[in-house]
């Protein structure tokens, strides 16, 4: 008999790139040759009328786009709840990047990753998913913190190369907040326990100048079942408003809304 074919659902997984401006600023400088001086042509002694010296033309050549956004630092990843008793979360406007990520019932979660800059604090922390390794492979052996996971998870992170940071040292229960939306990691100490998590490389991404082609967007909306993400661009700030089910996303602890300069959108399939 025939083997049945396996069902295929298309999800939609938005990666939000937040500290991507201060790079390509840097790149662009780096690459930009100073001006040549100008060039002076001595008076000549003879009747004749002197012929002008052309000088060359300096040119600007296109920036090369970069392989990374980040400072340089060792990477921390964090799984971070995304349902709303988890509002407003702490510590996601100081990610490099977070990807937001389809989960059990449609519902979704948050992998924030940090790099450039840490924050105090990073949170709350929820339980890891089989598709965590997946989403970190290209990163290599970097820590991945998170608050346990369930007996199906665990060969998936058996498998993946990340350094697991579940539970324990550098956590703590935020007792203002109900749990299990309470849980809340020092990204430092995070850092301590994993020991030996690598700095960013590249990772597939390139930054830069926007490629020719394509269709100007200012606002685009990615749904899951039981989730809704959207971005509206603001041309003042040149970043995204980040709305999750239609609220505001602010970053905790600075009061400010999460402000990335640019949003990917991935077609991902699921098996």
């Amino acid at each position: 008999m025939p083997s049945r074919p396996r069902c295929q659902l298309r999800r939609l997984t938005a990666a939000m790139a937040a500290a991507l401006v201060l790079l390509t600023a840097g790149a662009c400088s780096s690459d930009t040759p100073e001006a040549a001086p100008p060039t002076t042509t001595p008076p000549s002694t003879s009747t004749a009328a002197a012929t002008p010296t052309p000088t060359d033309e300096v040119t600007t050549p296109e920036p090369e786009p970069t392989s990374t956004p980040f400072g340089g630092g060792p990477v921390l990843a964090v799984k971070i709840d995304h349902v709303a008793a988890a509002y407003p979360r702490a510590g996601i406007g100081s990610a490099d990047i977070v990807y937001v990520d389809e989960v059990e019932y449609g519902l979704t979660r948050l992998v924030a990753v940090f790099s450039t800059t840490m924050p105090d604090s990073v949170g709350p922390v929820r339980s890891a998913r089989p598709n965590d390794p997946t989403i970190l492979a290209n990163y290599g052996p970097v820590a991945l913190a998170f608050s346990g996971t369930s007996g199906k998870t665990r060969p998936y992170l058996a498998r993946g190369t990340q350094i697991d940071v579940d539970d324990g040292k550098g956590f703590s229960r935020d007792r203002s907040r109900p749990a299990p939306h309470n849980l809340f990691g020092d990204p430092r100490a995070l850092l301590d326990r994993a020991g030996n998590s690598r700095p960013p490389q590249d990772i597939g991404f390139r930054y830069g100048p926007a490629p020719s082609g394509g269709t100007p967007a200012t606002s685009i909306e990615t749904r899951y079942p039981a989730s809704r993400m959207s971005a509206e661009f603001d041309a003042a700030s040149g970043t995204f408003e980040v709305l999750s089910n239609g609220r505001v996303e602010i970053d905790a602890l600075t009061g400010d809304p999460v402000a990335p300069t640019t949003v990917v959108v991935q077609k991902v399939t699921m098996r």
